[in-house]
């Protein structure tokens, strides 16, 4: 139904109207959009049509948001282009044409499905959409026939040809949805291996578990890859887990709070902590694990840290043995060779009365 407001008038041979479309749609709430058309012009043989209107509006879909981008009116408003937003995938809009008591025509583009608004979808399976009048919702599925229903790939620390696949999900506008993937490990910074136990998709992240690392006596962490789309960018987070290693009377722990951060990124894990003995020495420590490597490092002013760790924080450490009595500028190392852990070797010098400066560095092999 169409509504002429006042501000209507006539001009030369026509009657313009300002207009406002109103509409009592199945499946959308409100079902009156009162869309305001604007200016129509009808003469006397006909209503002038108006195409490539580029003022976007919306149209709620239970919990499902259906923004229209181009439109046009000639009889009928047809929607030339949008997007369909269900809070898992995005979903571009071919077509649509609003009739004014139901939407026909939904064109969707099934093929470019956008997971949490970034991850370019493959659907390979069999796809279906539409709306369920016995249910009152909309709906959409990705069925498998005998292939994966649909993958993705090319996140942040994903090798180029890896991808994740996925069994079948299916989505319903009142927010209910199944959405299993099928078991794969893949590689993450080429040292991560996650292994795809639970996807959870948002508005604008996924969420994957559980990522672990393969680090003699760490066992499976458990730890939780996050990607998220922030001012056009996707960033990668790497939520992870407390890691205790305890290895010939060497106990080592990493990332337990905030002082003691982790990160996983092109040059590998990087996670400081502490490694002690007993009650005989306790050092902060990073721990390193590269394709190449895996070692713990004493911290001091020389080594290497991630770019946002403060290098001020890098101080020489000691070792007390006695009130006057210590040993001074720690350095030391534990690493892994043919998948086992070696002792740990640490170094300082010795300061105390009677000692010579030039002669007062000791080793230690525990």
């Amino acid at each position: 139904m169409i509504n002429i407001i006042r501000s209507s008038f006539l001009y030369k041979d026509s009657v313009v109207l300002n207009t406002t479309l109103h509409t009592n749609l199945k499946g959308v709430n409100p079902s009156d959009i009162k869309l305001k058309i604007g200016n129509i012009s009808i003469t006397k043989n006909k209503i002038k049509s108006i195409s490539n209107i580029t003022i976007p509006f919306e149209l709620l879909l239970d919990k499902w948001t259906l923004k229209i981008n181009n439109w046009s009116l000639d009889g009928l408003l047809t929607a030339n282009s949008g997007v369909l937003k269900t809070q898992m995938v995005d979903i571009p809009l071919n077509s649509l044409i609003l009739k004014p008591k139901e939407l026909v025509n939904f064109d969707l583009n099934l093929k470019s499905i956008l997971l949490a608004g970034f991850a370019q979808v493959k659907a390979t399976g069999q796809t279906s959409f539409g709306y369920n009048p016995a249910k009152n919702n909309w709906y959409l599925s990705v069925v498998s026939n005998n292939n994966p229903a649909a993958s993705f790939g090319g996140l942040p620390g994903m090798d180029a040809k890896d991808s994740i696949y996925i069994s079948s999900f299916s989505l319903n506008s009142d927010g209910s949805k199944t959405f299993s993937s099928k078991p794969k490990t893949v590689k993450i910074f080429k040292v991560g291996l996650l292994s795809l136990d639970e996807i959870k998709v948002g508005d604008n992240s996924i969420e994957m578990s559980s990522l672990n690392f393969n680090i003699p006596q760490v066992g499976q962490l458990g730890a939780l890859v996050q990607y998220i789309k922030e001012n056009n960018q996707i960033k990668f987070k790497f939520l992870p887990v407390p890691i205790k290693i305890n290895s010939n009377g060497i106990e080592v722990t990493f990332g337990t709070n905030y002082s003691q951060p982790s990160i996983l990124d092109e040059y590998g894990l990087r996670v400081r902590g502490i490694i002690s003995e007993n009650d005989n020495f306790s050092f902060k420590a990073w721990l390193y694990h590269s394709i190449d490597s895996t070692t713990i490092l004493v911290e001091n002013p020389n080594i290497s840290t991630p770019q946002n760790f403060p290098q001020s924080e890098k101080k020489w450490q000691t070792f007390v043995l006695g009130p006057s009595t210590y040993f001074d500028k720690i350095t030391g190392r534990m690493k892994v060779i043919s998948n086992s852990w070696q002792n740990f070797q640490f170094s300082g010098y010795l300061i105390s009365k009677g000692i010579e400066s030039n002669k007062n560095k000791l080793s230690f092999d525990v």
